[in-house]
């Protein structure tokens, strides 16, 4: 494992939610580790890890 896996995260997050905000959506980190997203108050997602998170973004047109 990584140690310095939490950094990597919180700037991978960083990146995300910015690229995700150019789209008008919103990122949020949950204390239990999820991202909740929404769009325009709308559309409202939670998912389980970055990953997904990215997969998600991906699917709704941001690109990193």
């Amino acid at each position: 494992m990584n140690i310095n896996a939490p950094a990597i995260d919180d700037k991978r997050l960083s990146t995300l939610q910015a690229a995700a905000a150019t789209r008008g959506i919103t990122v949020s980190a949950m204390k239990d580790g999820r991202y909740f997203v929404s769009h325009s108050g709308f559309y409202l997602r939670v998912v389980t890890d970055i990953e997904a998170l990215a997969a998600l973004l991906a699917r709704m047109g941001v690109v990193v």
